[in-house]
């Protein structure tokens, strides 16, 4: 159950830096690295009070809180951002929750079995063998488009991709993806602040419904197997382990459905908008493929389309010479330390020549590092591939202004408005 931290008081010294920490607002959704480089060198470890959180925001301390998995929890990553009132969580109790430790909550020595088991079911070969229907799936959506001279890549491809490629992965029939789209966007809603109580009801509604379709795929699959990944975590086993349970399960489909398309859609679109507002680079990367590789990397690390992940103290701590009380929240901001100039030269700029491209944060690290990185990196792969190929003179369209989506979690383009020379 959502629970709140324990409180610190406003007057904390690094707390008037922490103020100005407001992923919800549109100056800060535009453009959040002042925050970040002021908060790296004036107060890494920031309070910010109208969150009630601690914002980390060096490459070193974000390091080492992910080093420490058994002082800094993970454990709590699905438990909600604000105090959901009683009611929310009385609709919420009618499914599964408190939502199932899996990959993304759950600490050592569970997060082990679990690790182990979803290996058995999301293995490399599988990811491999997807590229030829990644890049079928690719074309034919570039195709509906090609012919126009415009398109918002969000909507046209960037989205739909990465959304039918996790959808098909898990057995979702295409027919469902819409409805399942709009349940995972409502539950989404629960995580914001901003929310107001009406709409957390229906939020809290469609939770319950959408955990309660995977329970009926979740059955399915277990009466009649398929080569789905749904049907690969039903029979998920290693020796001396328990199989998932089917709590443990809906909540990893939640979360591998969230992170399988919300982070690959921000991949796709921010590749785009980096190489074509930097023309030379884009123009390298069309001369050298080999430089695709590194544009993905440095788009992961420029970008960070997981802007930041939550931990807990488990007892009372010390991070950067602050004082961090047990059971408070921080919020370990990927998007600043994959920026910190002392881990980065020249941080601010895109360059897809950069020295070591991969030593980025931005798929995590350690016990937590993202099982999904390959997959994303093929989609993005292919995606531009595709792109590259299919629209000749691709570039931004005249006057476009970016804007992001309102998220603790996520950095990703609203719209990506594209033009090219039509062939028509």
């Amino acid at each position: 159950m959502s629970a709140a931290p324990p409180e610190a008081p406003t007057a904390h010294p690094t707390a008037a830096i922490g103020q100005d920490y407001n992923p919800f607002d549109p100056a800060f959704q535009s453009n959040p690295y002042p925050f970040y480089a002021r908060a790296r060198n004036e107060a890494p470890v920031a309070y910010c009070p109208q969150f009630n959180v601690w914002a980390v925001t060096s490459h070193e301390l974000i390091t080492h809180v992910l080093k420490s998995p058994t002082l800094f929890s993970s454990l709590h990553n699905l438990e909600y951002t604000v105090v959901l009132p009683a009611e929310i969580e009385a609709l919420l109790a009618t499914g599964h929750y408190p939502h199932a430790p899996g990959l993304f909550n759950n600490d050592p020595p569970g997060h082990t079995r679990v690790r182990a088991l979803f290996s058995k079911a999301f293995t490399a070969q599988r990811v491999a063998e997807m590229e030829a229907g990644i890049r079928t799936l690719t074309e034919g959506l570039v195709e509906q488009f090609a012919h126009q001279g415009h398109v918002d890549l969000v909507a046209g491809l960037a989205h739909p991709l990465p959304m039918t490629v996790i959808a098909d992965l898990l057995g979702v029939p295409r027919e469902d993806m819409h409805r399942v789209k709009q349940w995972h966007d409502s539950w989404m809603t629960l995580f914001s602040p901003q929310t107001p109580l009406e709409e957390q009801r229906v939020a809290a509604r469609s939770c319950v419904d959408y955990q309660n379709y995977y329970a009926g795929l979740l059955a399915d699959r277990a009466a009649h197997p398929t080569g789905d990944l749904t049907t690969a975590l039903v029979q998920a086993r290693v020796d001396g382990e328990n199989p998932f349970t089917a709590a443990e399960m809906i909540s990893q489909m939640m979360i591998l459905l969230s992170a399988g398309h919300e982070t690959t859609t921000s991949l796709i679109s921010s590749l785009l908008y980096n190489l074509l507002r930097n023309p030379e680079q884009w123009q390298a990367v069309r001369d050298d493929p080999k430089l695709l590789e590194a544009a993905i990397e440095e788009t992961v690390r420029f970008t960070s389309p997981v802007q930041m992940e939550p931990r807990v103290a488990k007892k009372d701590t010390e991070l950067g010479g602050v004082a961090i009380p047990q059971g408070a929240r921080l919020n370990i901001i990927y998007g600043s330390g994959n920026r910190d100039e002392r881990a980065f030269p020249d941080p601010e700029t895109f360059n897809v020549h950069r020295p070591q491209p991969a030593r980025h944060m931005g798929f995590g690290w350690g016990i937590h590092f993202c099982i999904g990185a390959p997959l994303a990196r093929l989609e993005a792969r292919v995606a531009l591939e595709v792109l590259r190929e299919r629209l000749p003179h691709l570039r931004l369209a005249p006057g476009f202004m970016p804007e992001y989506e309102p998220s603790f979690f996520f950095r990703a383009l609203k719209k990506l408005e594209l033009v090219w020379d039509s062939q028509a």
